[in-house]
């Protein structure tokens, strides 16, 4: 049943690189460019922990990097 759970979230976090890779990583360049984080998140509807996570996914990464995990 753990691995269920395990799979639905990798399925999940696929299914949001492939349609909003593009936007996640343009988020990521604006914070890169001075943005303040709290103010990115403000601006376009998430939360800071969503922020963070997508950080440590695609920090460094282009659209077509994103695309190939």
């Amino acid at each position: 049943a753990a691995n269920s759970g395990v799979q639905s979230y990798r399925q999940e976090i696929g299914r949001e690189i492939a349609i909003y890779g593009r936007i996640i990583i343009g988020f990521l360049r604006e914070a890169e460019a001075g943005l303040a984080v709290g103010e990115l998140c403000r601006r376009h509807g998430f939360t800071e922990a969503r922020y963070y996570f997508w950080r440590t996914k695609f920090a460094g990464m282009n659209v077509s990097d994103a695309k190939r995990l």
